[in-house]
C-alpha cells in the first residue's frame, strides 16, 4: 500500500485538526457544564453553544479543504473562519508544549518518533506558521514613512 498518494498527502494535518478541535471543543463543553451547574448565565451558555457550533463547521471545512492552506498561490488568511482555526491550533500547540515540558522536566522523558507529542507539536507549529498573519509589505512601507 502506498501512503504517498495525493489523497494521503495531508493525512498528518487532518489528524492534527481532529485532535486540536476535539481538545478545544472539550474545553468549551466543560465551560458550558460548569456554567450550567454554577452560574446558569443563559447568555454565556448561548455564546459558548454558538462557539461549539462554529468549531464543528470550521473543523468540517478544514478537514475537507486542508489542501487550500498549502496552495502556494492562495493566501490562507483569506480562507473562511481562519481566525477560529488559528485560535484552535494556537491553544492546542501551547498545551502540547506544556506537556512536552512536563515530561522533560518532571519525568525525564523525551517523547519522539511517529505519533509522539513532539511530532504533533511540530506539525501543529508547521500549520500555525502557514496561517499566522504576517504584516503585508504595503503596511510595512507605510509605517516606515
Amino acid at each position: 500500500m502506498v501512503f504517498d498518494s495525493s489523497k494521503n498527502k495531508y493525512l498528518k494535518y487532518t489528524d492534527i485538526l481532529h485532535c486540536a478541535f476535539e481538545f478545544y471543543r472539550d474545553t468549551v463543553r466543560k465551560e458550558i457544564k460548569n456554567e450550567r451547574e454554577n452560574g446558569n448565565n443563559f447568555a454565556l451558555i448561548d455564546f459558548l453553544d454558538r462557539i461549539e457550533k462554529i468549531l464543528n463547521k470550521t473543523k468540517d471545512y478544514y478537514v475537507q479543504h486542508i489542501g487550500n492552506v498549502f496552495k502556494p498561490d492562495q493566501d490562507p488568511n483569506k480562507l473562511p473562519n481562519i481566525g477560529v482555526l488559528r485560535s484552535v491550533l494556537f491553544v492546542y500547540h501551547k498545551d502540547l508544549e506544556r506537556c512536552k515540558e512536563l515530561l522533560n522536566r518532571h519525568y525525564n522523558l523525551y517523547p519522539m518518533g511517529e505519533g509522539s507529542i513532539k511530532e504533533k507539536s511540530d506539525i501543529t507549529k508547521e500549520l500555525l506558521d502557514r496561517i499566522i498573519q504576517k504584516p503585508s509589505s504595503s503596511s510595512l512601507a507605510s509605517t516606515e514613512l
